[in-house]
């Protein structure tokens, strides 16, 4: 009896002492340091969200009862969302600690954008498209606005007119302006943050789709990069000079040349634009391509593409720069890229064909 005793005692003591040994080990993954931390993914059609861990890959978390979902943006401190939505006419603001909704705000039109939130988290900027048309998405011109929602009031405070409806916006890297894109006026219009007023606005040979905002060596905006829906590339505008300065064509993969040429209308041949969060590459996908194209910064030379899942149709980032992922709009899975190699490294099954997506995380 005393030897068992004293085999359980040793027994205890070594247990302790490995338990308290891989106590003290650092974890591989800790708890995230935001509550948003992770890739939200919307799926249009449906009322879920679902977040995906950027160390796993794999869905940790899904949040419900979100319907007609398109653009998203999250407080800088990660603990709240702020959700568009198309289908319903309002913006959603979600509690990211418990998931539960708990404001929904009646907008002027369908929220069909990205959304832009200010620098210091009070302001959030949405896109207003008031001609849309499940049938017929590029409606004839009939004025769109850029609505501006208070945070702290959890109100509409302004509404800037537009000449047409807009179906992105970006907040520029300063955070002194926001780009709001239009395909029905084939215009980008430039709003100054502090003023709410229109700055100047661009012309273009076509409907402006996604966007990307470079900044130059000093923190000013450089250059505005957006695809275009009269062709596969997207068009290159500096922001100084408020022109057109070049058109990149996205090359032509075999994919590319055996795409229907009655394809779907609305689906134009690129859309999907993105700066990685190290600011020294900027990927853009051909939709009808199946491809991701990548090209250095600032000077625009072509790197190589990947190639992903059928219509690829948005872009982003993990905030430590070594993945990319790529939204397969017709194959119900996200491409998970490796940004130094190059190479798609998985692809993550999804309940539906993915809309949009956005990451939110501590920066390394």
């Amino acid at each position: 009896m005393r030897r068992f005793i004293t085999s359980a005692f040793v027994i205890g003591i070594v247990c302790g002492g490995i338990i308290a040994a891989l106590a003290s080990r650092r974890v591989a993954y800790a708890a995230p340091v935001k509550p948003s931390e992770g890739l939200y993914i919307n799926y249009s059609h449906h009322d879920t969200i679902d977040v995906i861990d950027f160390v796993t890959n794999k869905i940790v978390r899904t949040i419900q009862g979100i319907p007609g979902m398109h653009g998203m943006s999250f407080s800088p401190d990660g603990r709240w969302l702020y959700v568009g939505s198309d289908t319903e006419k309002m913006l959603i603001v979600v509690d990211l600690v418990t998931g539960k909704t708990i404001k929904t705000v009646p907008l002027r039109g369908p929220a069909h954008s990205t959304l832009a939130i200010s620098k210091d988290g009070k302001r959030v900027f949405i896109g207003i498209w008031n001609s849309w048309s499940v049938k017929r998405p590029f409606a004839p011109p009939s004025g769109g606005s850029l609505e501006v929602f208070d945070t702290t009031k959890l109100e509409i405070v302004k509404s800037i007119p537009t000449k047409s409806a807009l179906h992105d916006i970006e907040l520029t890297p300063d955070g002194k302006y926001v780009v709001a894109g239009s395909p029905e006026a084939n215009s980008i219009t430039v709003v100054d943050v502090q003023t709410g007023q229109v700055a100047w606005e661009v012309s273009l040979d076509g409907g402006i789709l996604t966007m990307a905002v470079e900044a130059g060596p000093d923190g000013s905006t450089r250059r505005i990069f957006a695809t275009n829906s009269s062709f596969n590339g997207f068009d290159v505008v500096d922001f100084a000079k408020r022109q057109v300065v070049g058109k990149i064509m996205l090359p032509e993969t075999d994919t590319f040349k055996a795409y229907p040429q009655s394809h779907e209308e609305g689906d134009s041949p690129s859309h999907g634009l993105g700066i990685a969060p190290d600011k020294k590459t900027l990927w853009a996908n051909s939709r009808w391509g199946d491809a991701v194209f990548v090209y250095s910064l600032p000077d625009l030379k072509l790197l190589g593409h990947v190639d992903v899942g059928k219509l690829p149709v948005w872009i982003a980032f993990s905030p430590d720069n070594k993945k990319v992922y790529d939204g397969n709009s017709k194959g119900q899975s996200l491409s998970v890229i490796d940004a130094k190699t190059l190479k798609e490294v998985t692809r993550i099954p999804l309940e539906s064909n993915p809309g949009r997506f956005f990451a939110d995380g501590a920066l390394p």
